[in-house]
């Protein structure tokens, strides 16, 4: 190995290393307040316990008491099975605080991994330089180390997306049916992990259609489609054998609902900020179904259509990709007794850091999004990587419109915090060798000027 190979692998090291002393750290020193499994934590475990011990899909609780053990527990698909099958691997016989932390030391290992697979992510298009920095504030980035410490989707979820970004890489580069394939199975893991991106192999399959031209761009479309509906397909099956239905839109209709409410209150109620469905006496109604959700927006359009395009178009997203976390305290989702963030100084300033960052960040990267699709930038970084930037700009474009029409809740975005740096920092390698090369320039004519003439 060469010395400059050295040099870069033991600085990656090191970034890993930060990554997961932040990430362990932060698990160790944080208390949560009881009770630790709750709400969507609490759905999501109580499904894994009943898959595992009574081989029923239920979030039904009796499943947890000797009463579930008798039976009755009813089968649902109200939540998908990603994050419970992921919980099922814990369940073998230990208490269930013992089973707690394996699980959340496990989300600390595959953060960490994240971090290893966003930085082979970042150099398909950044130098050693830029994709380190991406690194870095991946691995500083609070809100990633935090959701480490809960039972919640976002760490396997932001594991399975950077995943499926490095797999594109392969695909963008052998354009084999195999490795689209598998990109496919990839982003059907992730979408039975968080159903929002059910819709997004559609839209791969048509980037590929579009960017890889006659037939081998038909073939690797249908190799993604095959792979994703391979991977969804038996979730799917398992709703129509055992409920006849093809998926539960109990949670589609509310996260629909939650989002209709300008700056997340009731009536603009500061008490209702987080929650406006639980201030609103017509919930019920507004919230039966698909129908009844899009006519309560038609009829707020009517009534206030300036108002309300702009929270759909502009405050939504707005409020989608801000810091502070709705639903929850700054970068904590549910209530936290102590926290390294509270008192250990490295954590604390860290966290500052980042917080004073994130806006400059995301015009950086709304502006890579932008600047990708342009047609001279192929030219400048070359196909391939234009090709990955465009796709990972795809990405964050089908979040951004996805919540556009659901609720645009912070913690959402969480898990593309990684892709959110990498085009950030892909906009900062941009300007500097922009601003490097007409530096360059000045100094040339300049010396040009100055030889003196024959």
């Amino acid at each position: 190995m060469s010395w400059c190979k050295c040099k870069t692998t033991c600085l990656l090291c090191m970034l890993l290393v930060l990554g997961f002393y932040l990430r362990s750290e932060s698990l160790w020193q944080t208390v949560a307040v009881p009770p630790a499994i709750r709400a969507d934590a609490g759905d999501y475990f109580t499904y894994a316990y009943n898959l595992y011990h009574h081989g029923i899909y239920s979030r039904d609780h009796r499943g947890l008491t000797e009463e579930g053990a008798a039976g009755g527990i009813v089968p649902d698909a109200v939540r998908s099975p990603g994050y419970p099958l992921f919980l099922m691997l814990f369940m073998g016989g230990a208490t269930i605080p013992v089973i707690l932390s394996h699980v959340l030391f496990s989300q600390v290992l595959i953060s960490t991994l994240t971090m290893a697979l966003a930085y082979l992510v970042f150099r398909r298009f950044l130098n050693f330089f830029w994709a380190a920095s991406a690194t870095l504030l991946t691995a500083l980035c609070p809100h990633l180390i935090v959701v480490n410490t809960y039972l919640l989707t976002e760490t396997l979820f932001a594991f399975l997306l950077v995943l499926s970004g490095l797999a594109f890489c392969r695909v963008a580069d052998r354009r084999a049916w195999p490795t689209a394939a598998v990109l496919g199975i990839l982003i059907g893991a992730a979408a039975l992990v968080r159903p929002s991106l059910i819709y997004f192999p559609f839209c791969a399959a048509a980037f590929l259609l579009l960017t890889v031209k006659k037939r081998k761009g038909a073939q690797l479309a249908v190799s993604v489609l095959i792979g994703f509906f391979v991977m969804v397909g038996p979730w799917h099956a398992r709703n129509m054998v055992s409920l006849g239905i093809f998926t539960d839109k109990t949670l589609s209709v509310g996260s629909m609902h939650h989002g209709i409410y300008p700056n997340f209150m009731y009536d603009g109620k500061q008490e209702s900020y987080g929650y406006p469905y639980r201030f609103d006496p017509r919930s019920a109604v507004i919230g039966k179904d698909f129908g009844t959700v899009a006519s309560e927006i038609v009829a707020r359009f009517q009534s206030d259509p300036l108002g309300y395009a702009a929270w759909y178009l502009l405050k939504k997203p707005a409020a989608l990709w801000s810091w502070s976390l709705v639903q929850g305290h700054d970068i904590f989702i549910y209530p936290i007794l102590q926290s390294p963030y509270f008192n250990d100084i490295a954590f604390i300033w860290s966290r500052q850091v980042m917080r004073w960052m994130h806006e400059p960040l995301g015009w950086l990267c709304l502006l890579g999004c932008i600047t990708v699709w342009l047609p001279g930038t192929a030219n400048r970084v070359g196909e391939k990587q234009v090709t990955m930037l465009r796709f990972i700009s795809l990405v964050m474009a089908y979040f951004t419109v996805i919540h556009l029409i659901a609720a645009a809740f912070p913690r959402y975005s969480i898990p593309l915090r990684p892709l959110y740096y990498g085009m950030a920092m892909f906009t900062c390698s941009l300007v500097f060798d922009n601003l490097w090369s007409w530096y360059g320039k000045r100094i040339s004519s300049q010396a040009e000027k100055a030889q003196p003439t024959a």
